[in-house]
């Protein structure tokens, strides 16, 4: 039974490592712009892999034993809109030093 734990686990580590890296070596880029909107993807790809993992190979409800529960909260509204708005906000006070460009 113990096997079975540590094949999953090799798994979820193949997909969160593996999805970002493919797709970058598949995609390179000079854009800054496209360059920090997949970083923030990629950021969300553990928990892309660990939904797949609980949902295919473990056969359970995959959000609720996750500890994921969708509902009315302002905090997960806040959770995906400060994360791209501090990233563009960064870019956008970075170009305003002399010198600064893409």
């Amino acid at each position: 039974m113990k096997s079975h734990r540590w094949i999953r686990i090799w798994i979820f580590l193949a997909l969160a490592l593996g999805i970002p890296w493919l797709i970058t070596s598949a995609y390179p880029t000079r854009n800054v712009l496209w360059g920090m909107s997949l970083s923030l993807l990629f950021s969300y790809t553990p928990a892309f892999a660990a939904v797949l993992v609980q949902r295919f190979l473990c056969s359970g409800p995959s959000l609720r034993s996750l500890g994921i529960v969708f509902g009315p909260s302002r905090w997960f509204l806040v959770a995906w809109v400060v994360p791209f708005l501090l990233s563009y906000g960064t870019l956008c006070v970075g170009l305003l030093f002399p010198g600064a460009r893409f």
